[in-house]
C-alpha cells in the first residue's frame, strides 16, 4: 500500500497516527494541500463574512487576500490526484488523508460537476475510489463520507 497526505498539519498529524498503527511510510505532498484564502485563513467567521460582503465577490476576495484561484485550486487537486492514481496503478490500495474540501473538489470532478460545496464530507470520514487505467481512466465511487468507524 502506498501512503500520502497533504502537508499540512490536521492531515498530516492523522497521516502520523495511522501511519504508526500499519506501518508504512507517509508521502507528504503540497499538491493534496486545502485552498487557502491567503490571509484570510483562520480568521474568525463574522470577518471572513464581513470581508466578502464588502467585496462582493468571493474570488475578487481570496485574490485579493492573497490566495489561490478557485480555477488553480480544482486544477492542481485534480491533477495531483490523477498522478497518483497513474504512478501508483500497480499498487492494490493507496491511501491519502487530505481535507474536505479537496476530497469534494475530486468527487466533483469524478461525477462531472460543478464542485459541490453542499457535499457532506466529515471529519476523518472515509472515501473509496477504485480505478480502472485500462478501462479509459474510469474511477467509480464506491463508499462516500463512511464515518461509522468515529460513533
Amino acid at each position: 500500500m502506498k501512503f500520502f497526505s497533504s502537508s499540512l498539519s490536521r492531515a498530516s498529524e492523522t497521516a502520523k497516527i495511522i501511519s504508526s498503527e500499519l506501518n508504512l511510510l507517509v508521502i507528504e505532498d503540497e499538491g493534496l494541500m486545502e485552498h487557502t484564502s491567503g490571509k484570510l485563513d483562520g480568521v474568525p467567521l463574522k470577518e471572513f463574512f464581513d470581508t466578502l460582503k464588502s467585496v462582493g465577490d468571493f474570488e475578487e476576495m481570496v485574490l485579493q487576500a492573497g490566495g489561490e484561484p478557485w480555477n488553480e485550486y480544482k486544477e492542481r487537486v485534480w491533477n495531483k490526484f490523477i498522478e497518483i492514481a497513474e504512478q501508483n496503478y500497480a499498487h492494490d490500495n493507496i491511501l491519502i488523508v487530505t481535507h474536505g474540501g479537496v476530497t469534494r473538489s475530486i468527487i466533483s470532478k469524478i461525477f462531472g460537476v460543478p464542485f459541490l460545496k453542499m457535499l457532506s464530507q466529515g471529519n476523518c470520514c472515509v472515501n473509496v475510489i477504485d480505478y480502472e487505467q485500462e478501462r479509459e481512466d474510469i474511477f467509480i465511487i464506491n463508499l462516500l463520507n463512511y464515518t461509522y468507524h468515529i460513533t
